[in-house]
């Protein structure tokens, strides 16, 4: 087979195995441009199943793009709490608001009008065109990386033309799924190939070499300024305000570091600083 039908018969096995085994998750179920641009938005370096509750939570909260943009920021951190990463929930509900003014609430379906909103790069651009719009772009995640470079034996600079080649015009949506579930699923040393749709042509499968791609190793979260930053903002999820003084009385490292976060959260205007005490945004 030439390369064309090598592609064409991995799509087909691709599309033949989500049918019988993909998973079933509540972003899935829905071609909603904004609940799905929700689950992106959860989804970026968090597991999903930490991210199903919040999300059914959140839409349960917020229900429309309208919901979204008219409340508060520090509401928004309030029920964003767990999850982490918070910048997320700011950039999320600063798009919100930007779809709301610029786009009469609709989220676009263009790539340029995509990528001018506050948190959207070029994954999460790519994502909401394949996954609400089901338009053929790029989706480049840890996963998709892993099928193309297991099965193909591809560098990160060659997945591109590759997917341009695998993922049918009308059938984006089910494609990606697909690849995420099964870089997830296999590549791993507990997984079973029983039902792996291309162990006949998997070169790491089958021993061949293959270009090593380089993993992003995500650091240490306990202790980290993650942390602090999070810890602050589930103490402001629980009670109004905080006072400043909470944070004297511990060990000077630790204090030292509270008032690190807490700087970078006033200065991104999470938290305002009044007086004595710290507050979530309005």
């Amino acid at each position: 087979m030439d390369e064309k039908e090598i592609y064409s018969q991995f799509t087909k096995n691709l599309l033949q195995w989500y049918s019988q085994f993909g998973r079933v998750l509540p972003w899935r179920q829905t071609t909603n441009p904004y609940e799905i641009m929700v689950s992106e938005f959860m989804l970026q370096q968090t597991q999903v199943t930490r991210v199903i509750p919040k999300y059914k939570a959140f839409l349960k909260s917020f229900p429309t793009i309208e919901d979204l943009a008219c409340t508060s920021l520090g509401e928004v951190l309030t029920h964003w709490s767990g999850l982490g990463y918070n910048r997320r929930a700011k950039f999320l509900h600063n798009a919100a608001k930007a779809i709301v003014e610029r786009h009469k609430g609709v989220v676009p379906s263009n790539k340029d009008e995509l990528l001018a909103l506050p948190g959207f790069g070029d994954y999460t651009t790519g994502a909401v065109l394949a996954f609400a719009y089901n338009k053929p772009e790029v989706v480049i995640d840890a996963n998709v990386k892993n099928v193309f470079n297991r099965v193909f034996g591809l560098t990160l600079a060659e997945i591109p033309t590759a997917l341009a080649e695998c993922v049918p015009e009308k059938r984006s949506r089910d494609s990606y799924n697909a690849l995420m579930d099964i870089g997830s699923v296999y590549y791993k040393s507990t997984s079973d190939y029983t039902d792996y749709p291309f162990a006949s042509v998997c070169k790491w499968l089958n021993g061949e070499e293959i270009p090593v791609i380089k993993k992003y190793k995500q650091s240490k979260f306990l202790g980290s300024n993650r942390w602090y930053r999070g810890q602050i903002l589930k103490l402001l999820s629980t009670q109004p305000s905080l006072p400043i003084a909470h944070f004297e009385e511990m060990e000077t490292d630790e204090s030292e570091k509270y008032h690190a976060a807490l700087g970078q959260l006033v200065s991104e205007k999470m938290i305002v600083r009044e007086k004595a005490a710290i507050y979530l945004a309005k």
